[in-house]
């Protein structure tokens, strides 16, 4: 319709016929400029989110935006809260001070894009990784936090567990992180 209106003849002094075509060259002009700009905006979004994870190079992502530093990929196998918190802690890639992460820098890779497939900086072999949290379930267990990455949410499994049910998936899997230096 806008190409239809664009390309009308005007026939004598009709005016009001060349007015309304020049507001719809001017409207067509504006919706050709948003859409440029949109592009625009998603293409340095992509970039930005590219650009947010570096390689250190030596088994370690920097998260320039929360300036955390990452193991760059998750301990490889099933294991539980104990053996992750151990392993994290023992992490010597890239300095010291590696730590289980928290719920909420877990969530903050899950939003990134990070899912347990695809392609990330940071590698995961499992569904589930390990947070720091712990708390007491009202069954008497001794609870510790995770994150599920395929839907991006939190849970809490026994300490003790590092399969919640081998025939359905594998889980939890360690991540170290510490801050970036």
């Amino acid at each position: 319709m806008l190409f239809w209106l664009k390309s009308c003849y005007v026939w004598g002094d009709d005016k009001s016929k060349l007015e309304r075509i020049e507001i719809m060259n001017t409207i067509q002009r504006l919706i050709t400029i948003t859409a440029a700009l949109i592009i625009v905006v998603f293409i340095s979004a992509g970039y930005a989110a590219a650009d947010r994870f570096v390689n250190n190079g030596n088994g370690t992502v920097t998260d320039t935006q929360t300036g955390l530093m990452w193991a760059a990929q998750d301990n490889g196998s099933d294991i539980n809260w104990y053996n992750a918190k151990s392993y994290c802690e023992g992490f010597s890639k890239g300095g010291t001070g590696w730590r289980l992460p928290t719920q909420n820098e877990l969530s903050g890779l899950y939003q990134s894009g990070l899912r347990s497939w695809g392609s990330h900086a940071i590698k995961l072999s499992g569904y589930e990784v390990w947070a720091s949290e712990t708390r007491m379930s009202i069954f008497g267990s001794d609870d510790a936090g995770d994150v599920y990455f395929v839907t991006g949410s939190r849970g809490w499994f026994p300490k003790s567990y590092a399969v919640y049910n081998s025939s359905i998936y594998t889980a939890h899997r360690a991540l170290p992180v510490r801050t970036a230096r």
